[in-house]
């Protein structure tokens, strides 16, 4: 390697090292870890509020801030609007796809049930002519954990 390659190489290095960045492994960033409370449904939609329970879990789990006991905060979340549509035009060939959209409000409290945090959360499914609205719920319900955990991440209370 040529000194000028190896001098441009430890620069980046010591300009990454010593940037004020850093990485959240474990524990949920400002906000720490939270309990989770089961999700309400207040769809139409069969087992949705049993597949947003499995995400949240997976979710919240895999940034290392599920907690099981404590006076944490509790994390709550109700299922409050779902809609379908066609999202591709009739076709002889190709059967037609619906795209159904999902809304979840999330609720933060404290261990006294005081609301700390309250947001609303949205993403789509797709299922195919001739199947169920719940065909789309797991793709739906995985987008919005995740958006609901990353949110959480950069809370500050």
């Amino acid at each position: 390697m040529s000194p000028t390659r190896f001098l441009i190489l430890l620069s980046s290095l010591l300009c990454l090292v010593g940037c004020g960045y850093s990485f959240v492994l474990k524990g949920g960033g400002n906000l720490g870890a939270v309990r989770l409370s089961p999700c309400d449904n207040r769809t139409p939609l069969r087992e949705a509020a049993l597949v947003l329970d499995a995400q949240m879990e997976r979710e919240l789990s895999a940034m290392g801030m599920l907690a099981t006991g404590g006076d944490l905060p509790r994390l709550g979340c109700t299922i409050v609007r779902a809609s379908s549509r066609e999202i591709t035009s009739a076709s002889l060939t190709r059967d037609d796809r619906y795209r159904l959209n999902v809304t979840v409000r999330a609720v933060l409290t404290d261990a006294g049930g005081k609301a700390l945090w309250l947001s609303d959360f949205t993403d789509d499914g797709a299922y195919t002519d001739g199947g169920q609205e719940e065909d789309a719920l797991e793709e739906a319900c995985q987008g919005i954990a995740s958006q609901i955990s990353r949110a959480l991440t950069c809370l500050t209370l």
